[in-house]
């Protein structure tokens, strides 16, 4: 699993590699821009009707006993804030872009529905103390994507003549 979690952080450098095979001019500049942050606290799997479940790993989770609603407001304004801080970071990117004249630029995020369960199920334990309902693992996941959807474009806006390649699967 942790070779797995790795290694998908070399998926973008291979795809370049292969876009530029057999060019010589073509020069090749790889960035790793997202934090590598590993963790085994939740594993979300698929099944065979394409929804998930949650398994909670044993830990020593000090589990919240009162009502913990406010602290489940505060994750999911912790999910806006650390969506926005990634389209800084990426804004900030893609101005280096522009200014370095880059002509192509091919990125895989690697953040699909899979992954970002994974991420926020693990962040919800550690600020709640508790594996998230369902239902409210839905709703942080609905939450992220529509923040990196309603702004995430502007990351582009910066970089007018750069081409941003993206995989479909990400």
């Amino acid at each position: 699993n942790k070779v797995n979690f790795v290694g998908s952080y070399s998926h973008g450098t291979h795809v370049a590699g292969i876009a530029a095979a057999g060019n010589n001019d073509v020069k090749l500049l790889s960035l790793k821009i997202l934090p590598t942050v590993y963790s085994d606290v939740v594993d979300v799997k698929n099944n065979e009707m394409g929804s998930f479940s949650i398994v909670t790993k044993p830990n020593n989770l000090n589990l919240v006993t009162q009502d913990d609603t406010q602290l489940v407001k505060d994750f999911n304004q912790a999910v806006v804030n650390a969506a926005l801080a990634q389209i800084q970071e990426m804004y900030s990117f893609h101005n280096y872009l522009n200014f370095h004249k880059v002509d192509v630029a091919n990125e895989s995020f690697g953040i699909g529905f899979m992954q970002a369960a994974e991420f926020l199920a693990t962040g919800f334990v550690e600020s709640v103390g508790r594996a998230p309902t369902q239902e409210e693992l839905i709703n942080v996941i609905v939450l992220y994507f529509q923040v990196m959807k309603q702004v995430g474009p502007e990351m582009f806006n910066v970089a007018p003549n750069t081409l941003f390649v993206l995989a479909a699967g990400n």
